[in-house]
């Protein structure tokens, strides 16, 4: 009879939650189509529509992989921590029940996890997509066959590859930031950071972002 009762409102929210989304994504697309409407026009004038394809295919395979790389870790984070910090509604003082930070009392945070998850993973993917170009040129670079000096490499390394190479490190360390701080302040505000001390023969494992 509970569970009846609640499907009602699990079932608002997830619509709530679907409509947020797709209108997220249909203002997005829209004017992405826009630029991109705009570009094909121009290229198309100038005889160069190879071009345009080849710069679209690069834009779309950065921005819809680092997009949905980031929508697993920073999602399934929040979603896994979601789930654990819910189950710890208390914390245990000298053997006595003490009632955890509740901010936001029994309310499932999914459907915000979701929207969050979705608008930064959009904007993550639009913005490694401007990467195109170091992208073409870590995959199209010919070496120099001129080593520098110091290290020996190829100077077409330098050139061709590194740019790319660290614009990857760069967007996982950004990621992994993110995550973690997300996960923080999720926890913090279900109450499952609480250092209290656990009862005798009990320990508390807090949820440790995988990133």
């Amino acid at each position: 009879m509970y569970r009846g009762l609640k499907e009602p409102g699990q079932l608002k929210n997830r619509i709530r939650t679907a409509l947020i989304i797709v209108v997220l994504l249909a203002t997005v697309g829209f004017f992405e189509t826009a630029w991109l409407v705009t570009d094909w026009f121009w290229f198309q004038e100038v005889k160069y529509e190879a071009v345009f394809w080849v710069t679209l295919l690069a834009k779309l395979i950065l921005g819809c992989t680092t997009g949905a790389i980031f929508l697993v870790l920073f999602g399934g984070n929040l979603y896994l921590a979601e789930k654990i910090a819910r189950k710890n509604n208390y914390s245990e003082y000298m053997g006595m029940q003490i009632p955890s930070l509740q901010l936001i009392g029994e309310r499932s945070l999914v459907p915000l996890i979701a929207v969050v998850s979705v608008f930064l993973s959009v904007f993550m993917g639009m913005s490694a997509a401007g990467q195109w170009k170091e992208c073409l040129l870590f995959l199209q670079g010919l070496p120099f066959g001129l080593p520098d000096p110091l290290f020996q490499k190829d100077i077409g390394f330098y050139i061709f590859h590194l740019p790319f190479i660290v614009n990857v490190y760069q967007w996982l360390s950004f990621m992994a930031i993110l995550v973690i701080i997300g996960t923080g302040i999720l926890y913090f505000v279900r109450g499952g950071g609480s250092s209290f001390p656990r009862g005798p023969g009990r320990s508390y494992r807090p949820y440790v972002p995988i990133c």
